[in-house]
């Protein structure tokens, strides 16, 4: 099509993995849709839209199936997992991205066509004019589904999984540990931000030095009445000598009309205009917004063997961009790009995905990061970027599941995506909310629900700046016995590792089940109505006929049927079979 040069590489290795290198030999813009089509054997097939029997749907003639989140770049759906996952016929099949070579674009079963797909959507114009792209076809076991769709993913590509940080535990942002009374209860493992990092050390707190690299937050004294206005302030700036706004003007993103992408803010902690800025390591004019936050003077002064104190990591903030605008149409930084460009919806102007700014700045600065030992943690991610995973070792993000003091958590359904995506790693809330309207026994449900899939439930700011939760005592003494209550199972779970596949059933559908390593299962009613049933555990999975609820310490007995259970709404127990039932695995 268009001339264009397709190269492919084909690798056995228990699947079929393919990565192609598109070329445009013109010196033309073209905007394209590269697809591979997977036809499935007749018969009938159903496609897994998560975790959970229920997410099971069968294939209609009449729709794709897909998970994606919208924007107006490509064809409008950048997918929000890895792989499309179908079984049938005594088989499972999937089709899915090499995790290290990410693309805009999208992942599907078609009913219509009956074949799975995948789908790049990529721009080449003269100064980028190839993409190298990366598919995966492999086949797993139908009996768990989507779950055994993941374990089936880990194992062909176990570095981007690997869990690189031993310990898990609680985030806390920016707030000093050491002056909250007690912190021993409150199961802190990780700190945004380098303010104590000697006393951190100490007490065996990873602490991350903060960033935020897709942004620069432009503080006016008086509020600017346009976007000329504030690009004159921006100019005046860079003139003066602020490196920031030399940066801007170096590496800010274009809008559709080719002006630099700003927004007025007010915020606590900026009044004026948030600029839009391109974080990748390769753009050429100096000061870079990379080069800026990222450097050999930065890596050796916190991360080097001189550092006063060593820290843990970066911290990467904002990391999805969610000021940042979607798409930067600035053609004088295509060339820099690593990963494949894309297009514009509505014209088919090439131009650059946000999405894959973060991963270069992540992935540039991981590289450095992971050969001296250290760790990456983000915030804010995975919401709608699965590829940012890969690169990190600590994830998490701010919520507020009690707006108005009203119970409104997150989806069970999206929760156990992010579980999948993140798998053994770290994922750490912090809530943002009125904490003087949550009662108690709100409180506690999103404990429960949190642990259930062995995350961690921390706490920050209303206006995510001032009245930090843990610099009131009146607060965090008031929830002191929930976090003594929880944390501890939280963290042996967390530890222990979740899996994938469960190799535990229930008939009732509102009651949620986790395994973490070949100890422990959570076991989790949510839905609004009291649950009740019993267990099934499989035989491949050898526990003894009696076990232990950690959060009451109440012994759990098996009966002839299985294992009985009964929970009220939002209810969490955590079973432990004991380290029998994880020897006993250990020596199959």
């Amino acid at each position: 099509a268009l001339e264009l040069q397709v190269e492919t590489r084909r690798l056995a290795d228990k699947a079929t993995a393919i990565t192609a290198t598109l070329r445009n030999p013109e010196a033309v813009d073209r905007a394209v849709t590269l697809y591979y089509t997977l036809p499935l054997p007749d018969g009938e097939w159903s496609y897994w839209e998560g975790l959970q029997e229920n997410d099971r749907k069968l294939l209609a003639k009449s729709r794709d199936y897909q998970q994606f989140s919208g924007y107006e770049i490509g064809n409008g759906r950048n997918t929000t997992l890895p792989f499309a996952a179908v079984t049938g016929e005594g088989t499972g099949l999937a089709i899915g991205f090499q995790p290290d070579l990410p693309a805009f674009g999208r992942v599907a079963a078609n009913g219509a066509t009956g074949e799975l797909f995948i789908a790049f959507d990529l721009a080449l114009p003269p100064e980028a004019p190839a993409a190298t792209v990366g598919l995966v076809i492999f086949e797993f076991e139908p009996e768990w589904g989507q779950r055994a769709a993941w374990q089936r993913y880990y194992e062909l590509f176990p570095e981007a999984f690997r869990r690189r940080v031993p310990k898990q535990g609680n985030w806390m942002a920016f707030e000093k540990i050491s002056g909250v009374e007690g912190w021993e209860d409150f199961g802190f493992a990780f700190k945004e931000g380098d303010n104590e990092p000697a006393w951190d050390a100490e007490h065996g707190i990873l602490t991350f030095r903060y960033t935020e690299p897709m942004t620069w937050w432009m503080k006016m004294d008086a509020p600017p009445k346009d976007l000329d206005d504030a690009l004159r302030y921006l100019a005046l700036q860079a003139k003066e000598g602020n490196p920031e706004a030399q940066a801007i003007l170096n590496s800010g993103m274009y809008d559709e009309s080719g002006s630099l992408a700003g927004r007025r803010e007010n915020t606590p902690w900026c009044n004026g205009v948030v600029w839009s800025a391109n974080s990748m390591p390769k753009l050429t004019a100096q000061p870079s917004n990379f080069s800026l936050r990222w450097n050999s003077a930065i890596f050796r002064r916190c991360h080097g063997p001189e550092a006063p104190v060593r820290l843990a990591g970066e911290y990467v903030d904002s990391s999805e961009g969610y000021v940042t605008i979607p798409f930067s149409f600035r053609r004088d930084h295509f060339a820099a790009a690593e990963t494949p460009l894309t297009f514009d919806r509505s014209f088919f102007r090439p131009g650059i995905f946000r999405g894959l700014v973060a991963l270069e700045y992540i992935r540039a600065i991981a590289r450095d990061i992971h050969a001296a030992g250290s760790y990456m943690m983000a915030n804010a991610t995975p919401h709608n970027l699965w590829f940012l995973a890969p690169q990190l070792d600590v994830m998490g993000t701010e919520a507020n599941w009690f707006p108005e003091g009203v119970w409104r958590p997150q989806a069970m359904t999206d929760l156990r995506r992010i579980r999948a995506i993140c798998a053994q790693k770290p994922f750490c809330f912090i809530m943002n909310t009125d904490f003087t309207t949550m009662p108690p026994e709100q409180l506690e449900k999103y404990f429960q629900r949190t642990v259930a899939l062995g995350m961690f439930p921390g706490f920050f700011s209303a206006d995510a700046s001032t009245g930090h939760y843990f610099s009131q005592p009146a607060l965090y003494n008031r929830d002191r016995w929930l976090f003594r209550k929880y944390l501890p199972a939280a963290i042996a779970i967390a530890e222990a590792g979740w899996q994938p596949v469960t190799l535990a059933r229930t008939a009732a559908p509102d009651i949620c089940l986790e395994r973490f390593g070949n100890r422990y299962l959570t076991i989790y009613n949510s839905s609004d109505q009291p649950a009740a049933g019993r267990i099934v555990i499989d035989p491949a999975w050898k526990v003894g006929s009696i076990a232990v609820e950690l959060l009451s310490g109440k012994p759990w007995n098996k009966e002839e049927e299985g294992w009985p259970v009964s929970l009220q709404p939002d209810e969490l127990q955590v079973i432990d079979f004991g380290p029998a039932a994880a020897v006993a695995a250990a020596t199959d």
